[in-house]
């Protein structure tokens, strides 16, 4: 925990003021016209719909009829795709809409607590406290610019989010945009078993399933190097993914995992990561 006081001056606080009366007086001329730009762009919206709202026709999703091509239409069912998605990081491949990968890394995070007191004569003293707790976080948190030394986060997360989308999303005989495509947020957590991961993450891995609903979820400890992490991958796992880049491919023997190199939840380190 570090600790920093700093002082202000009843002159300093006087400008401050000025400065905030006069930035303040210019946000209340420059409102008038956003106002007016804002209010004209609301109702010319509200007309737009309900305009739309009234040409919309209903159709049924297994028939679409070409005499409705550029028409407004209300359709109801199940999207689905065929498409086939992989990882080729953990050889995963399954049919879907989309296929995400949620990284975490266990790090230091710093909190910031100020606090401000008037003084005797018009100035103001304020304390910062500033303390740190362990977090899994879904991406790096930079421990560079932290009060304190001592506590350091890895440069780089071995693995990272990663998110892929199928091309093509069917309601029964129409064809979805990405722009719908986008919005469907409904997801559940994978099923997959250590076994049907390649060797290089099998060996250095553990499976535990406490993930959301029980579901499996893999650690990955903070001392493997990024050689063999997300750099490597399985010569059965198919082509890498181009928006993916990756480094020399590495190969380690098969019984390079030892239990020095296997984290557990139960005891995260800095820099250990699940997925």
């Amino acid at each position: 925990m570090v600790t920093e006081v700093t002082h202000q001056s009843w002159f300093s606080r006087i400008v401050g003021s000025i400065k905030g009366i006069v930035i303040g007086g210019l946000l209340f001329l420059i409102s008038f016209p956003l106002l007016f730009w804002n209010e004209g762009r609301a109702v010319r919206t509200a007309k737009g719909l309900k305009e739309g709202a009234g040409a919309v026709v209903r159709v049924n999703a297994d028939s679409p009829d070409p005499s409705h091509d550029g028409h407004f239409v209300h359709v109801s069912g199940k999207a689905h795709s065929s498409e086939r998605l992989t990882d080729d990081a953990f050889a995963i491949t399954l049919e879907g809409i989309r296929l995400n990968r949620h990284v975490e890394m266990y790090q230091w995070m710093e909190d910031e607590d100020r606090k401000t007191k008037k003084k005797v004569g018009g100035g103001t003293t304020t304390t910062t406290t500033y303390s740190y707790e362990k977090v899994w976080a879904d991406h790096r948190i930079d421990s560079a610019d932290f009060k304190e030394s001592g506590r350091n986060n890895p440069p780089h997360m071995p693995f990272q989010n990663r998110s892929v989308q199928a091309s093509n999303v069917v309601l029964g005989g129409y064809r979805l945009p990405d722009s719908l495509v986008n919005q469907i947020d409904l997801s559940e957590p994978l099923s997959f078993t250590k076994a049907s991961l390649p060797a290089e993450i099998r060996d250095h891995a553990i499976l535990r399933n406490d993930g959301p609903n029980g579901s499996p979820r893999l650690y990955w400890p903070a001392n493997k190097p990024l050689a063999s992490a997300e750099s490597s991958r399985s010569v059965n796992s198919g082509p890498n993914d181009p928006h993916d880049p990756t480094v020399e491919t590495q190969s380690e023997p098969a019984n390079a995992g030892t239990q020095a190199d296997v984290v557990t939840s139960d005891t995260p380190t800095i820099g250990d990561v699940r997925i």
